[in-house]
């Protein structure tokens, strides 16, 4: 009997000892343990924290806009399937505008929407997916109000990518890009919100070629708007309306 509990005593002094020596002669195995552990504790937490809303209806935004520009004309005759994502899309963004301002991450996440500083009004650009060399968009023009949000919709335009205040419900929008294989187009706006929609009082574009070298962009802060157009020689002729203007610049007072 007694050298049965010895031999217990030993055993399980070995097996203290064995463990003892993984332990110290292991260092970084016991390190990677800790680090598991703790990476189940970070995942589990992930799992039961709740999705944002918010975000969750920036990706319902994102994938309406997605699905509407892979869709072509051959795909979709009638135009149901346009329609249908059209209508979808404006329920979130009209949920989404009745919220909160979003924050930063919030606001990069949402891609095709480009919002005034404040907030209360901006665009949303939606590629028209034609199927010729013509590129166009459609623009969903929205103004927030305390009761409610207000859009306005063009058609055939170039898509927006600033959007500034002026105060008195007026901003600039600014926008531009490449409408045919080698045409080009860039635009300023002053826009006013009334009643229920979005009135142009003054309106700036430049259309030019491919090889060209124009400067067109407005400055918010100083509201300095400035183009300059300075063609290629071999392109003057093409492009007179591009030659008239080049090397003007000027203040936008407003």
């Amino acid at each position: 009997m007694r050298l049965i509990f010895c031999l217990i005593a030993v055993t399980l002094f070995s097996c203290t000892e064995n463990v003892s020596e993984k332990s110290d002669g292991n260092i970084e195995n016991d390190s990677v343990r800790k680090d598991s552990v703790s990476l189940k504790k970070i995942s589990l937490d992930s799992l039961t924290r709740k999705p944002d809303p918010v975000l969750l209806l920036i990706d319902k935004i994102n994938h309406c806009v997605k699905q509407m520009e892979d869709l072509n004309y051959s795909e979709d005759e009638d135009g149901s399937k346009w329609t249908f994502y059209k209508n979808s899309l404006m329920i979130d963004l009209d949920q989404l505008l009745h919220g909160n301002l979003l924050n930063t991450e919030q606001l990069k996440t949402l891609e095709a929407v480009v919002f005034s500083e404040d907030q209360q009004a901006g665009v949303l650009n939606v590629f028209e997916n034609s199927g010729g060399t013509f590129q166009s968009y459609t623009i969903w023009m929205f103004h927030k109000t305390k009761d409610s949000v207000y859009y306005d919709i063009l058609y055939n335009e170039l898509p927006v990518g600033g959007v500034y205040g002026l105060g008195k419900n007026r901003y600039i929008i600014t926008g531009g890009g490449k409408s045919c294989t080698t045409c080009y187009s860039d635009f300023l706006k002053e826009v006013e919100f009334r009643q229920d929609s979005f009135i142009v009082n003054k309106k700036f574009d430049i259309n030019y070629r491919m090889g060209e070298t124009v400067t067109f962009d407005y400055d918010p802060l100083s509201r300095l708007f400035r183009y300059e157009c300075c063609p290629e020689s071999e392109m003057k002729e093409d492009n007179a309306e591009c030659e008239d203007i080049c090397g003007i610049q000027f203040y936008y007072n407003l």
